[in-house]
């Protein structure tokens, strides 16, 4: 029974997961933090987390790092992992995005370029 409640969960967290993929964590981040009327420097007191770095995250300029997405998940109620999967697939998403770019920018020497 444990095992089924387990697995119920992570599915539970993929589909939300796949709805989402590709948004940069500090988006929800921020989102959470108004819904809780929390501003950033109570954030960064509440997990230990340089303000700095806090807003860095949220504006999207800096990832999350696990232990980070660890602490921010315990503060505003977030399950374990989410945010963390969330930076994942922003940066996979980011990559992706690159060599897609990089792909028309620098065609292959072995391709037509009338093709």
């Amino acid at each position: 029974m444990r095992w089924y409640l387990c697995k119920q969960r992570i599915q539970s967290m993929d589909s939300r997961i796949d709805i989402v993929k590709g948004v940069h964590p500090g988006k929800f981040i921020e989102r959470e933090l108004q819904k809780k009327h929390l501003s950033q420097r109570a954030l960064a007191e509440q997990t230990s987390i340089a303000y700095q770095t806090i807003n860095a995250s949220i504006a999207g300029r800096r990832s999350l790092t696990v232990e980070q997405a660890l602490k921010i998940e315990a503060v505003l109620g977030y399950e374990e992992g989410f945010l963390a999967l969330l930076q994942t697939n922003y940066e996979i998403k980011k990559y992706k995005d690159r060599m897609l770019e990089n792909q028309f920018k620098y065609p292959s020497p072995h391709q037509d370029a009338c093709q």
